[in-house]
C-alpha cells in the first residue's frame, strides 16, 4: 500500500512539473 501511494505521488508531481515547464 505504501509503495503504491509513493509511486502515485511521484507520478503526480512529475506530471505537474512537466505541465509547468510547458507553460
Amino acid at each position: 500500500m505504501y509503495h503504491i501511494t509513493y509511486v502515485y505521488l511521484k507520478c503526480s508531481i512529475n506530471e505537474i512539473l512537466r505541465d509547468n515547464s510547458l507553460k
